[in-house]
C-alpha cells in the first residue's frame, strides 16, 4: 500500500463541483501497473459532510475499461486532511465504479493515466 502523503504541499487540483468540493491528486504517490494506476486524492468540502470538512481517499483507477474504485478513506475534521481524524477504513475491493464523461472523476482518469 502507498504511504499517506503529507496534509499540505503535494497536493495539486483537478477539479471542483457545484456543492464547493475542490478535488486535488497526490502526482507523488501515482503508481503504474500496467493499465491501472493507483493515487492519493483529496476531497476538501466547502462545508461539513457528516462532521467532515475533508476525506484523503486511496483510489486506483482501470485506464482501459474507465473505471475507477476507492481502496481506503480517512476523513478529517479540518480543511486539507487536517485536525482530527474522525473515521479510516479500508473500502470494499471489488466495487468498481465506470467513470462518467465529463465528470470530476474523468478528469482524474485522464490525467493519471496519461502521466
Amino acid at each position: 500500500m502507498l504511504a499517506a502523503p503529507q496534509a499540505l504541499g503535494e497536493w495539486r487540483q483537478y477539479g471542483s463541483n457545484s456543492q464547493g468540493t475542490v478535488f486535488y491528486i497526490d502526482f507523488a504517490s501515482l503508481r503504474k501497473n500496467g493499465d491501472f494506476r493507483t493515487v492519493w486524492e483529496l476531497q476538501d468540502f466547502k462545508a461539513p459532510v457528516m462532521s467532515a470538512l475533508s476525506v484523503r481517499i486511496l483510489m486506483e483507477y482501470d485506464c482501459t475499461k474507465k473505471r475507477n474504485r476507492a481502496l481506503s478513506m480517512s476523513a478529517f475534521s479540518g480543511h486539507m486532511a487536517t485536525g482530527k481524524i474522525i473515521v479510516t477504513a479500508p473500502l470494499e475491493e471489488d466495487r468498481w465504479n465506470s467513470v462518467r464523461p465529463n465528470s470530476v472523476f474523468a478528469n482524474a482518469l485522464l490525467i493519471v493515466c496519461v502521466e
